[in-house]
């Protein structure tokens, strides 16, 4: 049992179950005491971490590791958020789930909670074939769907590089320019 988070309201605990073949993502039910597999790692994914969004989404950073195929020595790991509905229903990939982002390695949670119910904040970087660079961007995204809508972005210019470090630092400076 690893990365045991409580829900908001203190009702549910999700874990990582590491005992099987493959990792699985547990939900326990502390009124009932019952316990049941809401999402199921796959031999290739790496569960990382749990975080609560509500009390019915639990947050799953799982990653995988891609050799790319122009060259055979050069792997990378690809990092996502699932967002699990514990009461029922498929996972789905938070703000990274559409062609444009596939190869991106991966989008950083700000807030476990957006603006609107369901939603979450996260910043990711997106190619810009216009200007053939990478965008800092900023994303509500909806824990139901995936999908996202952008509140803000910006250039990855070399005198911003040190705040890019810290995401907070990043949504300040993109929400005041």
């Amino acid at each position: 049992m690893d990365n045991v988070c409580i829900s908001p309201n203190g009702k549910q605990l999700g874990w990582i179950d590491s005992s099987g073949p493959t990792p699985r993502v547990v939900v326990f039910d502390l009124d009932s005491g019952r316990a049941r597999a809401v999402a199921d790692g796959g031999a290739e994914w790496k569960v990382r971490d749990l975080t609560w969004s509500d009390d019915e989404t639990l947050l799953v950073d799982v990653s995988v590791t891609h050799r790319l195929r122009a060259n055979r020595d050069y792997t990378n790991e690809f990092v996502r958020t699932l967002a699990v509905n514990t009461r029922g229903g498929k996972a789905v990939t938070l703000l990274m789930n559409d062609a444009d982002r596939k190869w991106v390695t991966g989008a950083s949670l700000l807030s476990r909670a957006g603006a609107d119910a369901h939603s979450v904040i996260m910043t990711t970087l997106d190619y810009s074939a216009i200007s053939e660079n990478w965008i800092s961007s900023v994303y509500s995204v909806d824990t139901r769907t995936g999908k996202g809508r952008q509140l803000a972005s910006g250039n990855r210019s070399e005198e911003h590089t040190s705040e890019l470090q810290s995401p907070c630092n990043l949504v300040c400076r993109l929400l005041l320019e």
